[in-house]
């Protein structure tokens, strides 16, 4: 069925349609675009702005971690040197109580002292004892954090 009017036929026959397809449509079309800005609306200038931004951020964002790496290695020395001197002081407060439960025990072996005072002065010792090798844990453990806060620090 074909109609006609003043531009042209229109021809309404489906097998002509199916033809005119698989001739335009399924021979292959090949197309090519082409993009040249010539004005962008400054869309360029405002990257380089964000980048320069972008970059100023990653600089501060470096010092503070560069910061608080140094904070964090301050306070574990900080933490060695204070562990060191308790564990010092706990090994004095051991050797002090020792002479002590030294001195109960030949007061009591004198007649001096009784049952009580000895155990005490035991149990000071033994108190002071498991003190002074705490102490010697903490500070193995606040040395070797320090090493490893200055081994990290000099991989990078």
């Amino acid at each position: 069925m074909t109609h006609r009017s003043d531009f042209g036929s229109l021809d309404y026959n489906l097998n002509g349609e199916v033809d005119w397809k698989r001739k335009n449509f399924l021979s292959g079309i090949v197309g090519l675009q082409l993009s040249i800005p010539i004005f962008n609306a400054f869309e360029t200038k405002a990257r380089i702005r964000t980048a320069k931004i972008n970059l100023e951020d990653a600089k501060l964002t470096h010092d503070d971690a560069l910061q608080r790496v140094q904070k964090d290695i301050s306070q574990a020395w900080q933490g060695a040197v204070t562990a060191h001197k308790r564990y010092e002081a706990e090994i004095k407060a051991e050797e002090s109580c020792a002479l002590a439960y030294h001195y109960v025990l030949k007061r009591y072996d004198a007649g001096m002292a009784t049952l009580f005072d000895l155990s005490q002065s035991r149990q000071q010792w033994f108190t002071a004892s498991e003190n002074a090798l705490r102490m010697k844990y903490e500070f193995l453990i606040r040395k070797k954090i320090l090493d490893i806060e200055t081994q990290f620090v000099t991989q990078e």
